[in-house]
């Protein structure tokens, strides 16, 4: 530790130990009768041969022995034969601590079919069975909408959530003639609409809107209509 003083200011050096890393300025300064927050000195994270082979771990570059990483340095990882690495292959060392990924047997985690979906089905040719990180794309039959993602992707043996069809709506002759409404347009034939689409209406010819009736403009949620009633 050495210190310099001018009429000023006194400032003081630290010198972290061997093997280990400064954080931040190595120097302090007395300001105001106090000093500025001391240094911290790092330590690295050291990663044996030991934890590589019982994690079925092996450098990016295809070394097994162990290795020496300084304090916010990266190191990547990927598996051994037969193994496969969940995401993100990269860790970052932090004050002698790193999480290292997981390596699963690609024997376990392989996926079967994808499941089914209502109104629905997926894009790609059926295999009876998927590798790890494969993915399937679904798609919705016509009127029907997708929520969710239309990609799953097979991990750890598991698919992700698989999407859903939003159910399309049909304009209801029955309940158009019991609320004395029809559509708006007389020569629309489109009596199909999508999940948040509007099916517009109107009264039939010596009716008005209800008092408390819903409005004329419906929108369609999961394959309900709201329908307006005229008197």
């Amino acid at each position: 530790m050495m210190a310099k003083q001018n009429i000023m200011k006194v400032t003081v050096w630290y010198q972290c130990s061997p093997g280990t890393t400064p954080v931040g300025s190595e120097w302090i300064e007395c300001r105001e009768k106090n000093w500025t927050p001391l240094p911290k000195c790092s330590v690295p994270c050291t990663i044996t041969r030991q934890q590589l082979e019982e994690k079925k771990l092996v450098l990016s570059n295809g070394q097994s022995q162990g290795v020496i990483i300084l304090h916010n340095q990266s190191l990547e990882f990927s598996c051994a034969n037969g193994y496969t690495l969940t995401k993100p292959n990269s860790r970052t060392c932090m004050d002698g601590h790193m999480d290292f990924p997981t390596c699963i047997s690609e024997e376990v985690g392989k996926c079967g079919p994808p499941p089914p979906i209502n109104n629905g089905g997926t894009i790609n040719f059926l295999s009876p069975e998927y590798a790890p990180g494969s993915t399937v794309e679904y798609r919705c039959q016509q009127f029907y909408v997708l929520q969710g993602s239309p990609i799953v992707t097979c991990r750890n043996g598991l698919w992700t959530k698989e999407p859903t069809c939003l159910e399309a709506c049909i304009a209801s002759k029955e309940m158009m003639s019991k609320n004395n409404i029809e559509l708006r347009r007389r020569n629309d034939d489109r009596l199909y609409v999508r999940t948040g689409q509007e099916m517009e209406f109107t009264c039939r010819w010596g009716y008005r809107l209800a008092p408390r009736s819903p409005p004329l403009r419906a929108t369609c949620v999961e394959g309900k209509i709201n329908y307006p009633k005229c008197i």
